[in-house]
């Protein structure tokens, strides 16, 4: 004999707050998938980037000043750090062309660095040093 047969309801009578209680629950499970990640940022905007964008970006991130164009924060993401932190800062910035980004970070496999907008160019102490040259594998 089925539970109707037998004078119960299928149904089940839920409290009006229910549906509250179904959204906090998957509020909670966003909040537990969330991670922190500490991030070391370089920045360089050229001499017309938008650095008030970034500051203002970096302020609401509580940002530490780690010498010129340096910064370190905490930074909530969900579960693509480089992915999110990127997405963010292309949100809050205008970039252009010249805008690079450098990002140093933690993750299980140990610190990493990476652009995550621009990329490397050539380094103005280049030629400085007492180093030898090489050309084709050959030392000069």
């Amino acid at each position: 004999m089925c539970d109707a047969e037998a004078g119960h309801s299928l149904f089940v009578d839920f409290p009006p707050t229910f549906p509250n209680l179904i959204l906090d629950s998957y509020a909670k499970a966003e909040r537990d998938t969330q991670m922190d990640s500490f991030i070391w940022m370089s920045y360089d905007l050229g001499v017309s980037g938008d650095y008030e964008g970034l500051y203002a970006w970096l302020d609401d991130h509580k940002a530490e000043e780690c010498g010129s164009s340096v910064a370190c924060f905490w930074f909530s993401h969900g579960e693509d750090l480089l992915t999110s932190l990127k997405a963010e800062i292309e949100g809050a910035v205008l970039l252009n062309k010249r805008s690079r980004i450098y990002v140093v970070y933690i993750d299980d496999e140990g610190t990493k660095g990476q652009f995550i907008i621009g990329g490397r160019k050539g380094a103005p102490w280049h030629g400085f040093g007492m180093h030898e040259a090489a050309v084709d594998g050959q030392t000069i």
